[in-house]
């Protein structure tokens, strides 16, 4: 047959073909969707720790400028309502306040704009007016202990702010009480603060946008727009002057970075937080070869398993194909095994059925085709029996018209028209024994046909396999 050479796909092939991509597809799809969730998730888990770990840093900030404008009131209280006998009284008050904190180991000091001044730890050089100072401007406008802008020392190269009040105001004098509050040791705390292990933070004066902290040293006293080469850090700028903070994505040098921002109370500075979206999904990344991995293994896996139960399920279908094929080449002794109640057991079933009647159709075509046979052979043999007979005849009758002819021709001419009768009957009889010769040669002739068909047929039918 054709279709025997003719390379095929069967239905396993196609099953296959078609189940394992779209199943591969469908795994490659959800790994990907469970990886972005997942990324998601980090990322938004991130940026509440990364909020939450900012305002615990706020508070610990916050705790130190509280504590230090505290101390400095209760001596603004102290100055404002003691009266103390004498000036000496006043200075050795003040001179107390040195051990007050470590961020203020010169104390605390009063100056006017009558360029009075109070000062247990330094005296005025000559020229030296109060008044034009930026820490007695900024005291003007204080009615408790409050930070100004920060300045660099000149004698420590540290950065100072001032912590500074309104004491009185009277007859147009107005004095005022100030502090020098060193950063050092608060910068340096910052500056040692770790955001979720890999980030890190940094203060901003808001009003000058100076960088009074940051894990990199040579970066303390910058202006945040004056970092053209740090493209974080402007990217970072505008933050200073917002209103409300909220995260910030930030995407710079090729990497993306989570910013949180809060304000310091009772300050103009922000404290913000800063790490890299990598470092956050690092564990993430760390898992995702093995994601891949597994991804390969499980389509793999599923992949045998899948192929395994298609060739099960295909078997019965394959085996029926072969049954099939057999009958079309005439085997009809093939046994059809029925299991199951499938469509499958249902066509087995039917095909079973349909050999069983094929069987009893072609043992019966047999058994008619040597009847035919045998009836052929008898019927050839009559038809030849017949034909000698009418051979014989027709010799026999030959003889006998030659008989008549001598004994014509011998009678007197008055017996002239007996003999013309009786030479009459006897063609008549030639004839007729004539027709029986041609009919039996005929019958002879169709015996040979039949018998030669039973014969084909014969032939034919024991080509089935039954």
């Amino acid at each position: 047959m054709s279709n025997g050479t003719k390379k095929r796909l069967g239905i396993a092939g196609k099953l296959i073909l078609t189940i394992i991509p779209l199943m591969t597809l469908t795994i490659i799809i959800l790994m990907i969707i469970n990886y972005t969730t997942t990324k998601n998730s980090l990322i938004e888990s991130a940026g509440q720790t990364l909020r939450k770990e900012t305002e615990a840093n706020v508070n610990t900030i916050e705790g130190f400028v509280n504590s230090t404008l505290h101390s400095l009131n209760r001596v603004y209280d102290t100055m404002k309502t003691v009266t103390f006998a004498s000036e000496e009284d006043k200075i050795a008050y003040l001179a107390t306040t040195c051990n007050m904190q470590p961020e203020i180991p010169n104390g605390v000091y009063i100056g006017d704009n009558t360029n009075y001044w109070l000062d247990s730890f330094w005296t005025p050089y000559e020229g030296y007016q109060v008044a034009e100072q930026s820490w007695y401007q900024e005291g003007l406008t204080h009615e408790s202990f409050a930070f100004g802008a920060p300045y660099k020392d000149a004698s420590t190269s540290g950065y100072i702010v001032s912590a500074t009040a309104l004491l009185s105001s009277e007859n147009g004098v107005d004095a005022v009480i100030s502090a020098d509050v060193e950063l050092k040791a608060l910068s340096e705390d910052i500056a040692d603060i770790r955001v979720m292990d890999s980030g890190y933070c940094f203060l901003v004066d808001t009003a000058t946008s100076t960088i009074l902290a940051h894990k990199d040293t040579s970066l303390i006293g910058s202006s945040l727009s004056e970092n053209s080469e740090n493209d974080l850090l402007k990217e970072i700028a505008p933050l200073t002057s917002a209103t409300e903070y909220t995260m910030q994505n930030i995407s710079c040098y090729g990497s993306h970075y989570m910013i949180a921002a809060e304000p310091i109370e009772n300050t103009d500075w922000i404290l913000i937080s800063c790490i890299d979206e990598a470092a956050v999904l690092a564990p993430l990344s760390k898992l995702q070869p093995i994601y891949i991995g597994l991804s390969i293994v499980f389509i793999l896996l599923m992949a045998i398993i899948i192929s395994h139960i298609i060739h099960v399920i295909i078997a019965p279908v394959k085996t029926l194909t072969q049954t099939i094929s057999n009958i079309t080449d005439g085997d009809f002794s093939v046994e059809i095994a029925v299991k199951g109640n499938d469509e499958i057991s249902v066509m087995s079933h039917a095909l079973k059925e349909f050999v069983e009647i094929m069987r009893e159709v072609i043992s019966d075509i047999c058994s008619v085709t040597d009847e035919l046979s045998e009836q052929a052979d008898v019927s050839k043999e009559v038809a030849a029996a017949l034909k000698d007979t009418a051979a014989a005849q027709s010799e026999s009758m030959g003889d006998m018209m030659i008989t008549i002819d001598q004994l014509t021709a011998i009678l007197p001419e008055e017996q002239a028209d007996i003999s013309e009768e009786i030479h009459a009957a006897m063609e008549n009889f030639a004839d007729t024994s004539l027709e029986l010769t041609q009919e039996s040669t005929d019958v002879a002739s169709c015996a040979d046909i039949i018998s030669e068909s039973a014969f084909t047929l014969a032939e034919n039918m024991r080509k089935f396999k039954i």
